[in-house]
């Protein structure tokens, strides 16, 4: 009866609770949960990167593929807003010198970001960051209208409030992977113990 009980409310709870992330989207040897994918060329996609947008209480990932040709973040960035759901504006775009003055992403109906918080730097503005390993962020020093993006790769755009930069940025992203080997390890212990429901 109790464990009865317990299936039913995890249930009920599973079920009150949105799906935000439900595409799974390899990156080297990691497995990611995305909002979606999108393509940078034609193909065959023989390189794949994360875009990571922190809006502060919100983070969103996304999956990139493209045919390996030369791709800068900013493309990156505006071939994922293309594709929808996020909408982007940048001074000087197409450009080397590039510079993204807001982003927007739309999720289960409430819109995140948006072109009213932007054009008060240096109060509140994004910065750009991007991990070559799956460790760190590291400050795009190049500026994304020149960063190159490279297999591998995981980019981040995250809101500012001050000048100096000193929010920290988003966690990097958890492979779904890691979710699951801790999901099979806590049954593990559950049915080493004995422990009954």
């Amino acid at each position: 009866m109790r464990s009865s009980l317990f299936l039913a409310l995890a249930l009920a709870t599973f079920a009150a609770t949105p799906l935000a992330r439900a595409v799974d989207f390899t990156v080297g040897s990691n497995a990611y949960n995305v909002e979606y994918i999108t393509s940078g060329s034609s193909g065959p996609f023989t390189s794949k990167a994360l875009l990571v947008l922190d809006f502060d209480a919100h983070v969103y990932t996304f999956g990139y593929q493209w045919d390996g040709s030369p791709r800068t973040s900013a493309q990156l960035l505006d071939d994922v807003a293309a594709a929808g759901g996020v909408d982007v504006t940048a001074s000087n775009p197409g450009t080397p010198v590039e510079f993204t003055t807001g982003i927007t992403y739309s999720s289960s109906g409430q819109l995140y970001g948006g072109p009213n918080q932007f054009g008060d730097y240096p109060n509140n503005w994004y910065l750009y960051y991007i991990s070559r390993t799956p460790t760190a962020w590291d400050f795009g020093q190049l500026g994304e209208g020149l960063n190159p993006v490279t297999d591998g790769d995981l980019n981040l755009w995250a809101w500012q409030t001050n000048a100096d930069g000193t929010n920290a940025p988003a966690t990097l992203p958890e492979p779904a992977s890691l979710a699951l080997l801790a999901l099979g390890g806590g049954a593990l212990l559950k049915r080493r113990s004995g422990c009954r429901l």
